[in-house]
């Protein structure tokens, strides 16, 4: 059985401004997921998910776009597709 593991950084670990909330902390997250699972259902759902709300798999999620709806995430700008969109995605 093989794994693979997803790692993904938010933020910076400079402490030029410690003042500035939104600059002092650095987070680290990784999950670790079956490899089946993630080439097969994982990337299914999320491209499903991704071609659903914004009508192409090439859209990537990025937290920030995502919070200030910017780019292809404008949509979430009306609260119903946002609700949808975060119901499907917490599934």
């Amino acid at each position: 059985m093989s794994f693979r593991i997803y790692i993904d950084e938010t933020g910076t670990c400079s402490m030029s401004c410690p003042s500035d909330e939104n600059n002092r902390y650095l987070g680290l997250t990784g999950v670790i997921i079956n490899e089946s699972y993630a080439r097969t259902r994982l990337a299914h759902d999320i491209n499903d998910l991704k071609c659903t709300y914004f009508d192409s798999a090439n859209v990537i999620f990025h937290r920030k776009e995502i919070m200030n709806k910017v780019g292809p995430f404008e949509i979430l700008k009306e609260d119903y597709l946002e609700y949808h969109f975060i119901t499907s995605a917490n599934k």
